[in-house]
């Protein structure tokens, strides 16, 4: 290290500093770091011109490590947040999927009763949803028996007795 380089002076003015708070043997461990500080600034000024393109080879190239790892951050960033927008659209997926099944359920469940409220009407004395004739005349019906739909709500009912009529 020259005698004239600022860090020198830097390193000198911390030396008095540390010389009138410090422990005398902290002062001199700091005299002979400060000696073999001198001795590497030394050595990397006489190899600075030696080295000094692959310096700065090895600048750009850490340069483009950072540049690198800032692209690898961000990706990871966008990763997430496109990770959570699948968890959103999964959860709301899922709910979507678990209405359906429920309206499915419902569904079927009204055909069923729909179906044996039907059945019920046609096998009662109410006159027919279809013809008007009651139910013990459905054999005069004009569109024919079983061509009326009196005849299909009876077929279609399960719990239909066929033994109970005629």
């Amino acid at each position: 290290m020259s005698e004239d380089s600022p860090l020198r002076r830097q390193v000198e003015e911390l030396m008095v500093e540390a010389a009138a708070t410090c422990h005398p043997y902290d002062v001199i461990l700091a005299q002979r770091l400060i000696a073999k500080l001198g001795e590497l600034m030394d050595f990397i000024d006489a190899q600075h011109v030696i080295t000094g393109a692959r310096i700065k080879d090895w600048g750009a190239e850490v340069s483009k490590n950072i540049l690198l790892q800032a692209e690898v951050v961000r990706l990871r960033c966008e990763l997430e947040e496109e990770h959570i927008q699948y968890m959103i659209l999964k959860s709301d997926l899922e709910a979507a999927e678990a209405k359906r099944e429920t309206a499915r359920r419902t569904l079927r469940d009204t055909m069923v009763e729909n179906e044996r409220l039907r059945g019920i009407i046609a096998k009662s004395t109410l006159p027919c949803l279809y013809c008007g004739l009651p139910g013990d005349e459905m054999i005069k019906c004009a569109l024919g028996f079983p061509g009326c739909g009196r005849a299909d709500d009876l077929m279609s009912d399960p719990a239909l007795d066929l033994e109970e009529h005629p």
